[in-house]
């Protein structure tokens, strides 16, 4: 069994070794390379297929990742990642196998535990994103508009959120769009982190230990504005200055469902704008999964290699694993 480094921690050039090392093994195989059954229009996206498909008969169906799967723990309608994943992908000619992996909540447990480093969430999602390609849900695509649904609510928070919470309201809403009546839904707040960032007092005088730039994403943008909020008085009071560019989504949501041709424009964009804020800087933020995306799913399911994307990815950190790195260094106050 193989030692497994989590993805989402590795630096460029040890990014750079395993696909390496993967197209390697894809070509010395002594049954020559595997035959790319999903039909991803994108040369870089074949390529990242590729490369997730090159561990896929490293799976000895040991189900270690059933054992972590939060999805399949709650609910009988998801077959596991074990099946929807490498086992189905055998049998994929350009369809999926099993139309339940869209039940996936694309979290990278099954990934991260699986002690072969078989990247099992890699290949659901490329898969599921083949299975909706030409029938892609009204759903999906609303879901994936996430900067306009807090542009929209955040307006008008209190009549938003009597909506959402009314019963007649959320059975018509999954009738009409899909979205199921008992499923959670974000709350909207009065104010936006950018309207609060605007009026914001920064500490007087000079920050001690320099700029930093913070990423916020859409739901810390709009939902979870006080997350943001105490992230940046955290930074602040290290000492700290806080940089807050112009910024929009990074596309994990679109991603998540399967709307990779959007998803790739929307995190190239987002790269763009962070890296203008200043090109040797870190970026710090307070949502995990915007940080992954940046570091993680952009480039290792879409295959993006936008060299703001490289830059980008490599200089970000999420808060905790930014305030370990300072506890590392001996640098975080007690």
């Amino acid at each position: 069994m193989s030692t497994k480094k989590d993805p989402k921690s590795l630096t460029e050039s040890e990014r750079r070794q395993r696909d390496a090392d993967r197209r390697k093994k894809v070509a010395v195989s002594q049954h020559g390379p595997k035959v790319l059954t999903l039909s991803l229009k994108e040369p870089d996206v074949f390529a990242a297929q590729q490369l997730n498909r090159a561990s896929l008969d490293h799976c000895v169906k040991c189900t270690i990742c059933e054992t972590v799967c939060p999805v399949l723990a709650v609910t009988p309608l998801f077959s596991g990642p074990k099946y929807v994943g490498p086992q189905a992908e055998r049998f994929r000619h350009g369809e999926s196998v099993d139309h339940s992996l869209d039940y996936c909540s694309s979290c990278g447990l099954c990934t991260l535990a699986c002690p072969q480093g078989v990247n099992i969430a890699e290949l659901n999602s490329m898969a599921r994103a083949v299975m909706k390609a030409d029938h892609m849900p009204v759903r999906d695509f609303l879901i994936g508009e996430t900067v306009l649904m807090g542009k929209v609510m955040t307006p008008i928070a209190p009549i938003a959120n009597a909506a959402l919470a009314n019963r007649p309201i959320r059975i018509a809403m999954e009738k009409i769009i899909g979205v199921h009546r008992d499923a959670p839904m974000p709350t909207a707040q009065p104010q936006s982190f950018v309207s609060w960032a605007k009026h914001h007092k920064r500490p007087a005088g000079p920050a001690p230990r320099g700029p930093v730039v913070f990423f916020h994403g859409c739901a810390g943008g709009y939902f979870e504005v006080q997350t943001s909020i105490h992230t940046v008085e955290v930074l602040e009071y290290l000492g700290f200055e806080v940089i807050v560019p112009p910024q929009g989504c990074c596309g994990l949501a679109q991603q998540s469902n399967g709307l990779f041709t959007q998803a790739r424009k929307t995190v190239t964009k987002l790269c763009r704008q962070l890296r203008a804020a200043g090109q040797d800087l870190t970026i710090v933020s307070s949502s995990g999964s915007c940080a992954g995306m940046l570091k993680h799913e952009a480039h290792e399911i879409m295959g993006v290699d936008d060299p703001a994307l490289i830059d980008v990815s490599t200089r970000t950190r999420e808060t905790s694993e930014f305030l370990m790195e300072l506890e590392d260094a001996g640098t975080l106050p007690h």
